[in-house]
């Protein structure tokens, strides 16, 4: 039978046949060109006269010399690179906005991760900058500065409950290492003043509740506070029935002695300077609490003047002389 090109590609395309005679080694199996067809899409309109005998379903007869062979395969193989050829053209021609942007992004990609590392790499860098700078000040932070108090103690005897209140200098340089618990406090301010202290704080000791207040030394604070164990104790006459373990009212501090002024500086001396050097000091505006803030102008002032003649005593003096003539 003559088959045109178009029944040939369709003859191709159909399913695989039997070929009745070999075709020589050193050509690809017939098959083969049908699925190269297949594949590519090709239409052999170059190859005529091809004589196929064939009926269906039943062994093809292939009656093709050397020659025709040949120039069939060569001329199927040229016609199927051409056509490879321009489809790769025409994909590259329609699709370079495509291309282009699968190459940009390709290429982007990189460097977006280089970008990434590097900004999680500088956010890094950040953390650790602001925490180096947080931590900086904390190291060229200047100490605290340190506050200075003053404390009341009874250099005469109060009994109550059979207690002695008393507690002077003296009684405090007795004690072991010269430290005792500031214990006793009863009032909410003096209370509160009290907490604020710190390990190191200095604080005047100040005689109180006798003939002749005043000034006596230094003692320094050696622990900060915590729960006065008296208010617990109701047989001591600082016992508080509404404070408990558990939620404690009252606080107290350990105290050090640190030395005595080279004189006593009385209540009386210092409030001659109530408009001058001690101006606003607490202890002679509200002088009733037991433990008081000092500014370190006034604590310097106070502590100054130990070197200084006491007023009082020439004035009684100058009396005793002035009687006497």
């Amino acid at each position: 039978m003559h088959f045109s090109s178009t029944i040939i590609s369709g003859l191709f395309l159909s399913p695989p046949f039997a070929f009745s005679s070999p075709l020589p080694s050193e050509f690809p199996a017939i098959t083969s060109v049908g699925f190269a067809a297949r594949t590519s899409a090709l239409s052999f309109t170059a190859i005529a006269d091809l004589h196929i005998s064939c009926t269906p379903r039943r062994p093809v007869d292939v009656s093709l010399d050397r020659s025709r062979l040949r120039c069939l395969f060569s001329m199927v193989k040229k016609e199927g690179e051409a056509r490879s050829k321009g489809g790769k053209e025409r994909k590259n021609a329609l699709g370079t906005s495509q291309s282009t942007t699968k190459v940009v992004k390709t290429e982007g990609m990189p460097a977006k991760k280089g970008r990434e590392k590097g900004s999680v790499r500088s956010r890094k860098e950040g953390k650790a900058g602001s925490a180096k700078s947080s931590k900086a000040p904390k190291a060229e932070e200047a100490p605290e500065e340190e506050r200075f108090f003053l404390v009341k103690g009874e250099p005469e005897s109060r009994i109550e409950k059979g207690v002695d209140l008393k507690f002077s200098i003296e009684d405090l340089k007795s004690r072991p290492n010269q430290t005792e618990a500031w214990d006793g406090v009863r009032n909410y301010q003096a209370r509160n003043v009290m907490r604020s202290m710190r390990v190191g704080d200095l604080a005047l000791y100040y005689h109180s509740n006798c003939k002749r207040p005043g000034v006596v030394g230094i003692c320094r604070i050696v622990k900060e506070a915590y729960p006065d164990h008296t208010q617990f104790n109701p047989q001591h006459p600082n016992h508080d029935p509404k404070s408990s373990p558990e939620n404690p009212r009252w606080d107290m501090v350990d105290v050090k002695f640190v030395r005595d002024l080279r004189r006593f500086v009385s209540l009386e001396e210092l409030k001659g300077y109530k408009e001058g050097g001690l101006k606003d000091m607490f202890l002679l505006t509200r002088g009733r609490l037991s433990v008081q803030p000092v500014s370190r102008e006034h604590f310097d002032f106070v502590v100054a003047l130990e070197d200084t003649p006491d007023p009082l005593e020439d004035k009684t003096k100058t009396k005793k002389k002035s009687g006497i003539s």
